[in-house]
């Protein structure tokens, strides 16, 4: 007999959702955006140029500033070509608007999936129960345990 599996819960749906559904569309945008703002500013070789030398100058600095990662040269060139796309994008996002672009850029990058799950890791963990519905089976599982412990320390102390 096969167990099923716990539906999601509403957190983890909403997760979903953001991850899979809303913030792609949004990336995308921003992207394409970001790149027709950097070729209405420059010329296609121009931009080739300029996406190589920031990417190759990002891969250079990775690699000498990870000796201690132990970082693969083909990963510092992965990080690099990154890099360089991402400030192709917003050079192009500041070309299409001088003011809002930092903005456009900021939110993009803020609501990324790797941005908002190392946020929510790091507020469970320093906020305790954070994450977990209040008055569930474990807190009481938790009460329990905590009682026993207790009790088995008071004993230990009469003992002695």
């Amino acid at each position: 007999m096969t167990q099923r599996a716990a539906p999601p819960s509403r957190t983890q749906r909403a997760t979903r959702l953001w991850t899979d559904g809303i913030w792609p569309p949004l990336a995308g945008a921003v992207v394409a955006t970001g790149i027709i703002g950097a070729s209405a500013r420059y010329e296609w070789a121009g931009i080739i140029v300029f996406v190589a030398g920031v990417g190759a100058i990002a891969a250079v600095l990775v690699h000498s500033l990870s000796p201690e990662a132990e970082m693969s040269v083909a990963r510092s060139l992965q990080v690099g070509s990154v890099v360089g796309g991402a400030v192709l994008v917003l050079t192009g996002l500041l070309a299409l608007f001088p003011v809002i672009g930092w903005g456009i850029g900021a939110v993009a990058v803020l609501t990324s999936p790797p941005v908002t799950d190392w946020t929510a890791r790091a507020v469970r963990r320093r906020i305790p129960g954070a994450g977990r519905p209040l008055g569930t089976r474990r807190a009481r599982d938790q009460a329990r345990v905590d009682r026993a412990f207790g009790q088995i320390v008071a004993e230990l102390h009469l003992d002695s």
